[in-house]
């Protein structure tokens, strides 16, 4: 583990639920036609004895919410015997860990956030039963509640095999560069859709694929998603995922 990346977390337990007030698990990546998809599914209890579910989800662009009740059965995302598995009523997977977890530096007391940056899988488009193939992502996060402002979360591939984590906040600022086996932690630059990496030298810009997607969520803010494409020196070297969430006193960023 490299310096400065801490080993506070046990996995394959550490992967399942835990008994936090926050939780998500978040997957996205390409099947193997170059169609994006992504899977998020999301647990809140702010207030003692009643939860939240939330399970959105993207397929080619389209995407899908749904706030979990007892009538809509939707099969869970986990982790058994070294494999992942989600399904929606478009699409299921089962994702297998090519990488280490990284396990990020958060500054928050209780927060407990890491990323698998690449796994590989299979699974089914729906209702043909058509196989796919696909690369994907991993994040999975869980904590007690943490009053933050504003986020502005990246997952980023390179093509040259570089796989980068941005999170940036009124609380946390975290950027892991991961290449083959080593993990480092970098400064940053931010800004709307250029972002400068100082550990590998790189100034990128981030190009939006679609038109954003905004969500407000039982949980008490709105936030939005987006598939990216990264451009250097003018042409694409890779693609991510990337997440905000808007200032409660604007409607802005």
């Amino acid at each position: 583990m490299v310096e400065g990346i801490p080993s506070k977390l046990n996995f394959p337990k550490d992967h399942w639920t835990h008994n936090t007030q926050v939780e998500w698990w978040y997957f996205w990546g390409k099947m193997s036609d170059d169609r994006f998809f992504h899977f998020a599914s999301f647990r809140s209890e702010i207030l003692k004895g009643i939860e939240t579910r939330a399970i959105h989800y993207s397929l080619d662009g389209k995407f899908y919410e749904h706030i979990y009740d007892e009538t809509f059965y939707f099969p869970y995302s986990g982790y058994t015997y070294q494999r992942f598995t989600f399904e929606t009523p478009q699409f299921g997977l089962i994702l297998y860990p090519k990488t280490k977890p990284i396990i990020h530096n958060c500054t928050s007391k209780g927060r407990n956030y890491y990323s698998i940056p690449h796994l590989e899988g299979e699974g089914f488009l729906y209702p043909r039963n058509e196989k796919i193939y696909a690369s994907a992502w991993f994040d999975h996060e869980f904590s007690d509640f943490i009053n933050v402002s504003y986020w502005d979360w990246l997952g980023i591939k390179l093509d040259a095999g570089v796989y980068v984590t941005v999170y940036k906040s009124d609380v946390d600022n975290i950027c892991d560069v991961s290449i083959g086996n080593n993990t480092i932690s970098s400064d940053f630059i931010l800004e709307d859709k250029h972002l400068y990496i100082q550990a590998i030298s790189a100034m990128i810009n981030l190009e939006p694929e679609q038109d954003e997607m905004i969500f407000k969520p039982k949980f008490g803010f709105k936030y939005s998603e987006l598939q990216i494409d990264i451009i250097g020196k003018g042409k694409k070297i890779g693609y991510g995922m990337r997440e905000r969430m808007y200032r409660r006193d604007k409607n802005a960023f």
